[in-house]
């Protein structure tokens, strides 16, 4: 029998164990009640278990400072050559089910659910990739020490913040940016950031993004899905320089690994996972619910490469988290 595995923290309640630094929290029993994730001990990283961890950062990680005050800098990342492929929709009915779908297919590695709270921001959950966090940065989980939690926050893969925005980030090359002088660069996690702890709604991203250069430094170039509990969504894409919108014209939006920006129906029909996901929304469409949505990863997720698949419900402000396709299991679930 399959266990829910809703997150709770409560000491006198499940046993939990101090390892290496570590909290590790054994899985709990079947039907525990949601916990909020303000129960977390903060500023602790904690096992979950093998690869997962969890971190509730309420220490001031500087974003803020960072954005107004150019001058300041972080470390630029090794080059590396990625060619894994990754999978964002967005189900936007936003008087009964505005969702957002994300599978990230990358490297084998660890993964942390990230809860950040900046005073002068909104609060969100987000997935940071620890492959790419010691690949690009040299920081490992086992290591890290407390005085560079703050580092996490700048590495988001995909969120969802307290006003119902979620975005994620995808591989697409052949991204032209612009370097305006006049405008502050950002990295391509950094972008992500910026939205989630700024933003109310897909307008609001698009213009805060277009206060900053797009900087990919030495990863990957990257295109961007963004949505909003309102039943807004959008591609974002810089394209010949310029910073490319494109805006959903069906109560879905899907986005895999290629261009999406003036794309030919013959470029759709080069990503079978693309394809996939479009004839199944052409059926479901706007009435698809959040197992019906996971359900949908699983049938566009790759063997070897998915690592995690998450649904933020942009309403209840729920996230369900998948990992390494074991969708025979109940997702973790975490709630704002």
């Amino acid at each position: 029998m399959s266990k829910k595995k809703y997150f709770a923290v409560a000491i006198g309640f499940i046993g939990i164990l101090f390892i290496s630094g570590f909290i590790i929290i054994p899985k709990l029993i079947e039907n525990q009640n949601l916990s909020p994730y303000s129960e977390l001990t903060p500023n602790e990283i904690m096992l979950i278990e093998s690869d997962l961890y969890i971190l509730n950062l309420t220490i001031d990680y500087g974003f803020d400072d960072y954005i107004n005050n150019p001058g300041t800098s972080q470390e630029s990342p090794s080059q590396a050559e990625f060619e894994f492929g990754c999978t964002c929709i967005s189900i936007l009915d936003p008087k009964n089910n505005s969702l957002f779908g994300r599978n990230f297919d990358w490297y084998d590695g660890g993964k942390l659910i990230l809860f950040t709270q900046p005073e002068n921001g909104y609060k969100s959950i987000s997935m940071v990739d620890l492959f790419s966090l010691k690949y690009y940065s040299g920081l490992d989980i086992d290591q890290i020490s407390s005085s560079e939690y703050w580092r996490l926050a700048f590495s988001t893969f995909d969120g969802m913040n307290e006003c119902g925005v979620a975005v994620g980030c995808l591989v697409s090359p052949g991204m032209i940016t612009s370097d305006d002088p006049a405008k502050q660069d950002l990295d391509s996690l950094e972008f992500m950031r910026l939205a989630l702890d700024y933003a109310q709604n897909v307008s609001e991203v698009i213009d805060l993004w277009e206060n900053f250069n797009m900087d990919y430094g030495s990863g990957p170039d990257l295109h961007y899905m963004v949505a909003d509990a309102q039943g807004n969504s959008a591609v974002i894409e810089w394209i010949n320089g310029e910073m490319e919108v494109i805006t959903n014209t069906q109560p879905w939006q899907v986005v895999t690994n290629f261009r999406i920006y003036n794309a030919t129906e013959q470029d759709q029909l080069t990503c079978w996972r693309f394809s996939l996901a479009n004839e199944t929304l052409n059926d479901i469409g706007d009435t698809m619910n959040s197992s019906q949505l996971m359900n949908t990863l699983s049938d566009v997720s790759q063997v070897g490469s998915t690592k995690w698949s998450n649904v933020y419900d942009l309403i209840d402000l729920k996230a369900y988290i998948t990992l390494d396709r074991n969708y025979n299991e109940d997702p973790y679930i975490f709630t704002l």
